[in-house]
């Protein structure tokens, strides 16, 4: 407990509790490769920094729990992250994530935090309300990942800029009051999945999807303008059920 601050440090595993106010800086994180149970955790824990941290072959590349108002810059993760249960402001910026991230995992809802200029090779999933993703790439390693998912409880995500390459789905809306602009799809099997309703899409570049650039599926009162779908390898725009839609682009 405590506040600490480390630099140029190596440790198997790193787990901070009560830790307001901390500072790690050039750490490294290396657990074993054949018995996955080390970590990178950080427990009621806020206001704290975490630049160019580096956490391989551990059982979580980084797990956030009831923690709010820190910084992650600069790191590498190489295993499935985890931000949960917080009241927001959690700040990440320029970090690589070769698993799927979790802004709240199973549900357990992340608030108000901003994902940015992040590089990510698997799904980065959404819950919880007023979360900000922007200027970020997502390059999934397995096509049969996910881009970015907004949950059926997350609400009035702002989706801005980024680009999303090589996935199953480019992102999936199951949320609702999602803004999602100028973001551009490159060769997904679908680029933008849209379940839910009150949700903006717009101005977004969907280009070489496999089957479909633009599914809308039971999702009602959305504004769709003002994007452009090219070359899809079905149809462009595939609408299932849905009322009250508007559609300008």
């Amino acid at each position: 407990n405590g506040s600490v601050s480390l630099s140029d440090e190596e440790y198997s595993s790193l787990i901070l509790c009560n830790a307001d106010n901390s500072v790690l800086d050039n750490i490294n994180i290396s657990g074993s490769d054949t018995l996955d149970n080390n970590l990178f955790k950080v427990i009621y824990t806020d206001s704290s920094s975490f630049n160019h941290i580096v956490s391989v072959d551990n059982h979580d590349g980084m797990y956030l729990e009831y923690s709010s108002y820190n910084n992650i810059t600069s790191s590498y993760f190489n295993k499935s992250s985890n931000i949960a249960y917080n009241q927001g402001g959690n700040y990440l910026f320029n970090n690589t994530f070769l698993d799927t991230f979790r802004l709240g995992p199973n549900n357990h809802l992340s608030n108000n935090n901003t994902v940015e200029n992040n590089t990510f090779h698997s799904t980065l999933i959404v819950t919880g309300d007023n979360n900000l993703i922007r200027n970020n790439v997502v390059n999934c390693s397995d096509p049969l990942s996910y881009g970015i998912y907004i949950t059926e409880t997350s609400t009035y995500s702002k989706v801005l800029s980024n680009e999303v390459y090589n996935c199953r789905n480019g992102m999936i809306v199951y949320g609702g009051d999602a803004l999602v602009v100028n973001n551009t799809f490159l060769s997904n099997k679908v680029a933008i999945y849209l379940s839910d309703s009150n949700n903006e899409i717009k101005e977004n570049y969907i280009n070489d999807s496999l089957n479909y650039g633009l599914v809308i599926d039971g999702a009602s009162n959305n504004n769709i303008t003002e994007n452009i779908v090219e070359n899809s390898g079905i149809y462009g725009l595939r609408f299932y059920p849905s009322l009250g839609n508007n559609y300008n682009n």
